[in-house]
């Protein structure tokens, strides 16, 4: 199928029912300084206007008086910036800002997973209790010991071979506080102190200046807008 584009300042030579009558609706570029129309089309509203060429064999050739666009050609035309209409890109940012919203709803986020940027600062608090008190108190197990028997107190000499058998309590000690728990056990086992280091980490979020989204406003005097556009924000509060 055979195209040609002329100035759409042309259609004024024709009536609008000659128009009407073929159910024509003429694609005008985007500035609507130029039309779109077939080529069978043309030539009926624009007769006067058609080339006649005599060939050498005395036969009438028709040529058109703007360029014709066919196959590829008449792709590329269309595709570019002159031709290539933006009227339907706000309903294409409309239904993807729709799309966007359904997919937020079906897939609620867990908030413990975000991880945002910030400054982090780590502060270390140090617990001391000096002097702890067991708050629970358990005999594990009794333990014998064998020692050797003393014969000579200011020596310290002993009977080879011999001992006496002493039993030793072993037992074991609990030391609970709001802070820490600690279980220490032996002979007569005590904690001397406990100190806990604890660390606090303080983020300070740093808010995001730059952004990059869809929009929908109203403005004057355009009055309703959808479109995306990338945003700054000078003041934060």
């Amino acid at each position: 199928m055979k195209y040609t584009v002329f100035p759409t300042i042309d259609l004024q030579e024709v009536p609008q029912d000659e128009i009407d009558k073929r159910n024509l609706v003429p694609r005008k570029s985007v500035n609507e300084s130029e039309t779109l129309m077939k080529c069978q089309h043309y030539a009926e509203l624009f007769p006067h206007k058609m080339i006649k060429t005599i060939a050498d064999d005395g036969s009438e050739e028709l040529s058109f008086p703007y360029p014709v666009y066919e196959g590829d050609d008449l792709n590329v035309l269309l595709s570019g910036p002159a031709w290539a209409s933006m009227k339907s890109l706000p309903w294409i940012l409309v239904c993807l800002l729709i799309g966007l919203v359904v997919w937020m709803r079906c897939n609620p986020h867990d908030p413990s997973t975000v991880y945002i940027k910030g400054d982090t600062v780590r502060i270390r608090d140090t617990i001391r209790d000096t002097i702890p008190r067991p708050v629970k108190e358990t005999l594990k197990r009794t333990d014998t010991v064998y020692l050797p028997i003393l014969i000579d107190t200011t020596t310290d000499r002993t009977v080879e071979g011999d001992s006496a058998p002493v039993l030793i309590p072993i037992t074991s000690k609990e030391y609970k506080t709001d802070n820490y728990r600690a279980v220490v056990s032996g002979y007569k086992p005590s904690l001397d102190f406990m100190e806990v280091y604890r660390e606090k980490e303080i983020i300070t979020l740093k808010p995001k200046r730059w952004g990059l989204g869809l929009q929908v406003g109203y403005g004057y005097p355009g009055g309703l807008y959808v479109g995306g556009g990338v945003s700054y924000n000078l003041f934060m509060w």
